[in-house]
């Protein structure tokens, strides 16, 4: 099993008792493997299987609270624009990067 997934099922799916958990799963390898890129909460909706807007706020604020994920907004000297600009998603540990994308081009069978 892929440790991020085992990581989403033990620490977010079990605690805030998600019954689709296939969308969080989703998101969660869409995001470390789009590190360090802007996102928004619309296109994360379009590039994955969750349902609504609310739903990817909801479980992108699961995976920031499990400490997978952390987002941060784009400087600017004004709080308008920081607020204004799409923000970029960073992950807390860069050997679940590293792993991921292992597991995922063994899956392909690139690896």
């Amino acid at each position: 099993m892929n440790i991020i997934i085992y990581i989403i099922y033990r620490d977010i799916i079990k605690r805030a008792n998600i019954r689709l958990h296939k969308g969080i799963e989703n998101l969660a390898l869409y995001l470390l493997s789009n590190i360090a890129s802007e996102y928004s909460y619309n296109n994360l909706t379009r590039a994955t299987t969750c349902s609504s807007v609310r739903t990817v706020e909801k479980f992108l604020g699961y995976l920031e609270e499990a400490f997978l994920l952390f987002s941060i907004r784009r400087f600017s000297f004004k709080l308008k624009e920081q607020m204004s600009f799409n923000k970029k998603i960073y992950c807390v540990d860069n050997g679940l990067i590293a792993g991921n994308a292992f597991s995922n081009s063994f899956l392909c069978g690139n690896g």
